[in-house]
């Protein structure tokens, strides 16, 4: 019996050193600061930091890869949340976002909070600076109204420029 065991010790060993050879794309791609959502939004000094602490790791490309990323298999899911987490929203490449697309993600974004989606559960054991409370919410979220409404604010202006659509003229006779 103790022979199977050291068996399937050193099978389980030759795998999981066999795994440490297939290594995951944990690139942090060069940021043009100008295209940023920092340099592209208004972005309030509350939210500023709670994007910064909370959001960098998977949302931008300043993502910050700490020793456990390097081993098997948890690189591999650590490192696919982060390609996830850039290819939904990625503050790095804000300016590339048109207002309609940043508005809805901003609307997103504060929906994601608010249930607590965001940032993942399974982020905050290794990452507790990156726990919102309820006041890093509401100012967050504030935030996210605020932007829209200043994205909304040249086409709203736009539209209530144009000129009123006349009604019809009425068929009935005087």
């Amino acid at each position: 019996m103790k022979t199977w065991l050291k068996r399937i010790a050193l099978f389980l060993l030759v795998v999981f050193a066999g795994a440490q050879v297939v290594r995951p794309d944990r690139s942090t791609p060069p940021t043009d600061p100008s295209q940023t959502i920092f340099a592209r939004a208004q972005v309030a000094p509350k939210a500023e930091r709670i994007l910064r602490r909370a959001c960098r790791d998977c949302h931008s490309h300043d993502t910050s890869w700490p020793w456990y990323t390097n081993v098997a298999p948890v690189s591999w899911w650590i490192a696919d949340h982060v390609r996830h987490g850039r290819s939904h929203m990625n503050y790095s490449e804000w300016g590339k976002l048109t207002p309609k697309q940043s508005g809805i993600l901003l609307d997103e974004m504060c929906g994601e909070v608010t249930k607590r989606a965001m940032p993942l559960p399974v982020y905050l054991p290794l990452h507790g600076h990156a726990r919102m409370n309820d006041e890093d919410i509401k100012d967050f979220c504030a935030w996210t109204e605020e932007e829209r409404k200043r994205l909304a604010g040249p086409a709203t202006a736009a539209e209530s420029a144009a000129p009123a659509t006349q009604p019809a003229p009425s068929k009935k006779n005087p």
